[in-house]
């Protein structure tokens, strides 16, 4: 019997079995000069109230900004908490709610005094009204953060699967007081990078579907990106990734190809770390991790990154010779299928070793079309 195929009967039932105080010190002068900058900086204090709707229901869902920063969303019961930084010289500020209710714009201004420094600041009731006839105004979004600390090119709205977002791309290297080069993402709320940015600036930002989803294209003189292209780059969710779990399997699971088209091979290399004669076989199935993304730990054995249940599916197998194996398990050609993700795991068996099973990481393959 050949040695491959004697390996593969034998790593089958195997496989079925795993499937602290310095205040004292601090005390007289020092305490003094802390004081006095605690007085020019202003103090912090809570400001809460309650936004109505023009019948005098509660108004669920608004959005309160102030003109010193801040932003909230009110609870079901219309109430509302705004952590604010008050300057001293600030005895009184405004205090903004806007809400869509049935399909109108409604919003209402209203002016809190400051009161005691870092007391609990009551801004009362705030009734919504309809914006007819609407002046535009500048409204209080940024408030309080750092900006950019260059210019802005380009602005573009895209979703990258964790809800819309506004994107800036320009010539800047900070925003919102953390690094980013190039280009960064408003969510909101705040400002976050994406991944290393680029080497020189942004001019322009677009949205495409290139038919294999929605993606986010940067274009400029930059000549060096995360993704290793110049002057134009995308970026979106990857086709194929790597999920690696958390433990660090020994072997890994590698595609050879960008895209799993439909009624197409697809071409893996399974690669052993001490296992380079025997097995090497793929499974198909459903994600075993949990929101960390960390899959099931076994003993002398390695992190399963499959679900158990429904049971994986044996997709491809082949020889190992030399410690790695090329397998092209086959996509169906179902139009049903296009956009599908399904999860690989593979494994490298080689029964000459103490521990003859080596885990991969897994692959999420989103398929089509």
């Amino acid at each position: 019997m050949e040695p491959h195929r004697r390996t593969r009967l034998l790593a089958l039932p195997l496989l079925a079995l795993v499937l602290p105080s310095l205040a004292g010190a601090l005390h007289g002068q020092l305490g003094l000069e802390a004081a006095g900058v605690a007085e020019r900086e202003g103090a912090a204090a809570l400001v809460t109230g309650r936004v109505q709707r023009p019948d005098g229901t509660a108004a669920s869902g608004a959005v309160v900004v102030s003109s010193l920063g801040g932003k909230a969303v009110t609870a079901p019961d219309g109430r509302f908490e705004l952590a604010l930084e008050v300057p001293p010289d600030a005895p009184a500020f405004h205090v903004t709610a806007v809400a869509t209710l049935r399909g109108a714009s409604h919003t209402a201004t209203i002016l809190v005094q400051s009161g005691s420094r870092g007391a609990p600041i009551d801004a009362g009731t705030v009734v919504l009204a309809a914006s007819a006839g609407c002046t535009p105004s500048w409204i209080p979004t940024f408030a309080g953060m750092p900006g950019v600390d260059g210019s802005i090119n380009a602005l573009t709205v895209f979703d990258d699967g964790g809800g819309p977002a506004l994107y800036a791309g320009g010539d800047f290297t900070i925003a919102g007081g953390v690094a980013a080069s190039h280009i960064a993402k408003w969510d909101g709320s705040s400002w976050s990078p994406l991944g290393s940015g680029m080497n020189l600036a942004v001019w322009a930002l677009t949205v495409f579907d290139d038919g294999g989803g929605r993606a986010l294209y940067a274009g400029g003189p930059f000549t060096s990106s995360p993704g290793g292209d110049s002057y134009v780059a995308k970026w979106s969710c990857p086709v194929i990734a790597s999920v690696p779990g958390c433990a660090g399997n020994p072997a890994v699971l590698a595609a050879l190809a960008p895209s799993a088209p439909l009624g197409a091979p697809l071409p893996l290399q399974v690669t052993g770390s001490a296992a380079l004669s025997g097995l090497a076989l793929v499974y198909a199935g459903a994600p075993g991790v949990d929101a960390r993304g960390c899959g099931l730990l076994v003993p002398g054995l390695g992190e399963l990154l499959l679900a158990l249940a429904p049971p994986p599916l044996l997709v491809a197998n082949q020889g190992l010779a030399g410690g790695t194996s090329l397998l092209s398990p086959f996509v169906p050609s179902n139009p049903s299928l296009a956009g599908l993700t399904v999860y690989l795991h593979g494994l490298a068996v080689d029964l000459a070793l103490p521990k003859p099973i080596e885990l991969t990481n897994a692959l999420a393959v989103k398929l089509g079309p």
